[in-house]
């Protein structure tokens, strides 16, 4: 029997480099800066909206749709939507 034909056609070069697990990834500090700020800014929207009604045109559903757009956007910066590899 040939030796070759039982080698494999490729060959690590032995740099393999595993990826880190989704825990031990880390943001910048300022996205979880950015992040904070823009939940912050989303609770007040909405507050603003439904406590005191303090918006231009009062009460509204678009600006309570604006303030959960914000808040959920934000939660990219905490690396929530990162997908694992």
């Amino acid at each position: 029997m040939d030796e070759r034909a039982s080698e494999p056609k490729w060959k690590s070069s032995g740099r393999y480099t595993p990826p880190l697990d989704r825990l031990l990834r880390r943001h910048p500090l300022w996205h979880r800066w950015a992040g904070g700020a823009l939940v912050i800014a989303g609770l007040a929207i909405f507050i603003a909206n439904d406590v005191t009604r303090a918006l231009p045109g009062g009460h509204s559903e678009g600006y309570a749709l604006l303030a959960i757009l914000v808040a959920g956007a934000s939660l990219w910066f905490f690396g929530l939507f990162d997908r694992p590899t």
